[in-house]
């Protein structure tokens, strides 16, 4: 529901039982809608009849804390969602794929177990290796496959993440982009903006 909509949506499911998924909290910007939502999610938490899914690139984002604080929540992590070797080797066989050493180790190293990496590499190994090949040519060319799953993975967080900041956010993180590690007065320093420290919290959301 879009900010407006919010209480509306509630307001038609209140008293039944429901599963309500807010999406992209960290597309919530402004003081006014972050009120709006944070009002609507509290009346939600407190109805035993509704399921309440917060989803966000921040385990708790800032601005919902208090409500972390005062309710019960259970978080689940990325680290949660990732596969577990027992679970990366039965994905695997659902693709009828039996990747070479070298290729499952390349595999498990990029992909760290997420599954949506790993359904764009089996994707492109699977009809890569359509044909029958020796083991030599097979792993060369399960690796490549990999490697190209990573072009696709990178493509992906360009044009679902990267592209969905603004324009002074993109510019922010550009510019500090050039150094590993930074504190506040290195990003101001980079970037020459004194609002450094209000686009770091909202890159961490």
């Amino acid at each position: 529901c879009e900010p407006s909509d919010i209480q509306k949506c509630y307001d038609n499911i209140e008293g039944q039982e429901a599963i309500v998924v807010i999406d992209n909290l960290e597309s919530i910007i402004s003081a006014e809608e972050r009120e709006t939502y944070y009002d609507a999610m509290e009346r939600m938490i407190e109805d035993r009849n509704v399921w309440l899914i917060l989803i966000s690139r921040a385990v708790i984002p800032a601005w919902i804390m208090p409500l972390y604080i005062q309710k019960i929540f259970t978080i689940i992590t990325e680290a949660d969602l990732s596969f577990s070797e027992q679970e990366f080797q039965e994905y695997l066989s659902k693709w009828d794929l039996v990747l070479m050493s070298e290729a499952e180790q390349r595999l498990r190293e990029i992909s760290q177990g997420f599954p949506l990496f790993c359904r764009i590499a089996a994707i492109r190994i699977q009809l890569a290796c359509m044909n029958p090949q020796d083991s030599s040519n097979r792993a060369k060319i399960q690796l490549a496959q990999i490697e190209e799953a990573r072009k696709d993975w990178w493509d992906y967080l360009d044009t679902y993440v990267f592209d969905q900041w603004e324009l002074q956010m993109q510019e922010f993180l550009m510019a500090i982009s050039v150094v590993e590690r930074f504190d506040l007065q290195l990003a101001q320093t980079i970037s020459k903006r004194q609002d450094a420290a209000t686009l770091i919290s909202r890159a961490q959301e």
